[in-house]
């Protein structure tokens, strides 16, 4: 039996921004309907996100970078 979800969780998207509550809840959104409504790939997706932002930021403001 295959699970088709039409309209994004109510739950998922009211959990999102908690864990990340410097990113629009539109982006987040955005970010759980590019993964079909999967929250595991959407937390994922979005840890990674914010790694390379904070990145970018740390080579801007201080020359650093991570070069693995």
């Amino acid at each position: 039996m295959e699970l088709h979800i039409d309209k994004p969780s109510e739950k998922d998207l009211d959990f999102l921004p908690g864990l990340f509550p410097d990113i629009s809840e539109q982006s987040l959104a955005e970010v759980y309907a590019v993964n079909s409504g999967d929250l595991g790939a959407s937390v994922d997706m979005l840890i990674q996100l914010e790694g390379d932002i904070l990145e970018d930021l740390l080579y801007v403001e201080f020359g650093m970078h991570n070069d693995s």
